[in-house]
C-alpha cells in the first residue's frame, strides 16, 4: 500500500498547487466525507468535495505545498502538509501547516478525511525534522503512544502538570502549536502545562486510537472545559492531533501539535478517534 499512498499524497499536493478541484475530487470515493474543520459538518461525496475545493482555493495564489512522510497504519494514514500561499482577497502571504488523517478503501481512494491545521501571516519555512518519519518499531511506538494518551488523559482531567510532564523525556522538544517555538526540556513543558491548566476547569478529555508507523505516532485528542480566561468563565472546546516520537522508555522525545479551539461545548463527531 505504501506506493499507492505516496502516489495519492503526491496527487493531492499537485491538485492543491494547481488549484484543480476536479483532480482533488477524483482522489475520493463517491461516498467520501471530508471534514476540513473538526467542529463543522463534513463535505460529502465527490460533488461536495469538488465544491469545497473550488471555494477554498478561489482566494489562493502562488501556492507551494510540501507533504511530509505518510505514516501508514493499515487502511489509515496520517500525513502532514506545509503550505505557503498568497491570500488574494487580502493580498497577504500566509503559512498554513496541517495534518491529514485519512482512511482508504480497497481501490486506493480516500473514503474519509479529517484535518487539523494552523495559519500565520507571512511565509515561513518548515523547521528541521518537520514531516519526517522516525525509525523504530511500529508496535513499540503504538504501545508508547497508547500509554502516553492514557496517562495524559488522567493528568489533564485532574489538571496535574507534574504528572503530564513526567510522560516526557528530560530532553523533550515539544511544540504546543506547530508554528510556535518549542518548549525544550521537561521543566519547560511543566511550566507551560501549569499555565495552560490554570486557565481551565471542569475538563472532559478523550484521546483517539493512535496511528503508528515505525518510530512515529499521530494521536488525536479532544477536551471540553470551562475557560477561566473568559469573564464570566465560559464553556469551550479544544481538539487536535499530536505527532510524536518516543525514547526506549516510552517517554515523549518530540511532539508537535495541530489544534482548533472554539467557544461552547462541542462533542466529537461519530467517527472521531477511530
Amino acid at each position: 500500500m505504501s506506493d499507492a499512498v505516496r502516489g495519492w499524497v503526491e496527487a493531492y499536493r499537485r491538485a492543491w498547487e494547481e488549484m484543480d478541484a476536479d483532480a482533488a475530487a477524483a482522489l475520493f470515493s463517491e461516498d467520501a466525507t471530508y471534514r476540513s474543520l473538526i467542529f463543522d459538518e463534513p463535505n460529502r461525496g465527490r460533488d461536495g468535495i469538488r465544491a469545497y475545493w473550488a471555494r477554498a482555493t478561489s482566494n489562493q495564489g502562488d501556492v507551494a505545498v510540501t507533504m511530509g512522510d505518510p505514516f501508514i497504519d493499515g487502511d489509515r494514514v496520517a500525513v502532514e502538509w506545509w503550505t505557503t500561499m498568497l491570500d488574494t482577497s487580502e493580498n497577504e502571504d500566509l503559512t498554513l501547516p496541517g495534518v491529514l488523517l485519512l482512511w482508504f478503501d480497497p481501490d486506493g481512494l480516500c473514503r474519509s478525511l479529517r484535518e487539523y491545521w494552523a495559519f500565520e501571516p507571512g511565509r515561513q519555512e518548515a523547521f528541521d525534522g518537520w514531516g519526517e518519519k522516525a525509525p523504530g518499531d511500529t508496535e513499540a511506538t503504538r504501545d508508547s503512544a497508547a500509554r502516553w494518551a492514557a496517562a495524559y488523559r488522567t493528568f489533564w482531567t485532574a489538571g496535574d502538570p507534574n504528572g503530564a510532564a513526567e510522560r516526557c523525556a528530560e530532553e523533550v522538544i515539544y511544540r504546543t502549536g506547530v508554528l510556535r517555538d518549542p518548549e525544550v526540556g521537561r521543566d519547560a513543558v511543566r511550566k507551560y502545562t501549569a499555565l495552560a491548566f490554570e486557565s481551565e476547569d471542569d475538563r472532559t478529555v478523550a484521546f483517539g486510537r493512535p496511528f503508528a508507523d515505525d518510530g512515529t505516532a499521530a494521536v488525536e485528542w479532544w477536551c471540553t472545559f470551562t475557560d477561566l480566561d473568559e469573564n464570566p468563565p465560559a464553556p469551550a472546546t479544544i481538539a487536535g492531533c499530536s505527532i510524536q516520537t518516543y525514547d526506549d522508555d516510552g517517554l515523549v522525545l518530540t511532539s508537535r501539535d495541530y489544534w482548533h479551539f472554539q467557544a461552547d461545548v462541542h462533542n466529537p463527531p461519530e467517527e472521531w478517534g477511530t
